[in-house]
């Protein structure tokens, strides 16, 4: 009997691991006045990485982050820390992370590091690397695919080519390794750009979009709450640290043609569900299943998205969009 007992234990707790999520931060700037979009005070990163251990979420390396991607298994209460860009004010977050014991990954915008005053010189990259942090690339020129997107598909493709090639051996002179993450410039990202990214071995790609990683999330796709300007404070931070991830098939992303007609199936069921777009804000939508919507894409940088409530907890999965033309008329 006991020995049955510990099996059902063990099997609930194996399921438990496959329905839990991890949570990815992104922060840029830390402290930093003169960019209040991009930055977070100190006192709230504190506050944000006090929380953390008191409410037993355990900060993970990005080496587990990848086993746990890889087996599709994510154990509850899991976070990885991010920082974007390589602004000297890592310094300042970096000595709060070190006191706390916990690790983070540095995703280096290459052209800047070691070279613009704002930016991580060799030394301090070192000295990070000392400190418990993994280095992934952010890009040779931190370009924006949203603007990229009025090129022809084959000046595109060159031009993302060419960048991370540039990326990668500036990236391998000043830390003697090969990436294998990458972090899209300001969270845009498509088709020819994850295509270049598998064919050049990165395991894995970072967004900027808002939700939780889940046993559904594309591993080029990987959702991250972002800790910036007003979204920085403890009270946005303790609603975001609580979401959930949430599986959504046949949802279109980067590139697309207007009007985007989208026919989606969500996995599960809930309470409620709702559609968002950024030039439309949120519409109701079935709680389960399949359905259809169209929408009006502009040619900025546009979110669409879902999110779910169930028994109290929000799920939610958001993705990146810019027109390629087309009317929707």
């Amino acid at each position: 009997m006991k020995a049955i007992f510990i099996g059902i234990i063990a099997l609930f707790l194996a399921f438990g691991s496959l329905r839990a999520d991890t949570l990815v931060l992104v922060y840029h700037r830390f402290g930093d006045k003169r960019h209040p979009t991009t930055s977070i005070s100190l006192d709230d990163f504190r506050r944000q990485m006090l929380y953390l251990k008191e409410h037993g979420y355990r900060v993970i390396s990005l080496s587990e982050f990848l086993r746990f991607l890889k087996n599709r298994r994510f154990p509850d209460k899991t976070v990885l820390i991010t920082i974007d860009d390589g602004y000297k004010t890592t310094m300042k977050a970096a000595r709060i992370l070190k006191e706390f014991g916990y690790p983070f990954v540095v995703f280096l915008y290459m052209e800047a590091v070691d070279r613009y005053p704002d930016f991580l010189t060799l030394k301090q990259i070192r000295k990070l690397e000392s400190w418990g942090a993994d280095f992934g690339l952010h890009s040779y020129s931190h370009f924006s695919y949203k603007e990229l997107s009025r090129m022809k598909p084959e000046e595109r493709r060159t031009f993302i080519e060419k960048d991370t090639i540039k990326a990668e051996k500036r990236f391998f002179r000043l830390l003697g390794e090969i990436p294998l993450v990458y972090a899209y410039p300001y969270g845009e990202y498509g088709d020819d750009l994850i295509e270049v990214l598998k064919r050049h071995g990165f395991v894995a790609a970072f967004a900027q979009d808002l939700g939780a990683v889940c046993n559904c999330t594309d591993p080029y796709i990987i959702p991250r709450i972002p800790v910036v300007g007003g979204w920085s404070g403890m009270k946005r931070f303790l609603r975001h640290i609580r979401l959930r991830g949430l599986c959504v098939k046949g949802m279109k992303y980067g590139i697309v043609n207007n009007p985007l007609e989208l026919s989606l199936s969500i996995g599960g069921s809930y309470d409620r569900c709702w559609l968002y777009h950024t030039g439309e804000g949120w519409r109701s939508v079935p709680a389960s299943g399949s359905f259809s919507e169209k929408i009006c894409v502009g040619s900025g940088r546009e979110r669409v998205g879902i999110r779910c409530v169930k028994n109290g907890t929000a799920y939610e999965a958001l993705w990146f969009v810019t027109s390629g033309g087309g009317s929707c008329r």
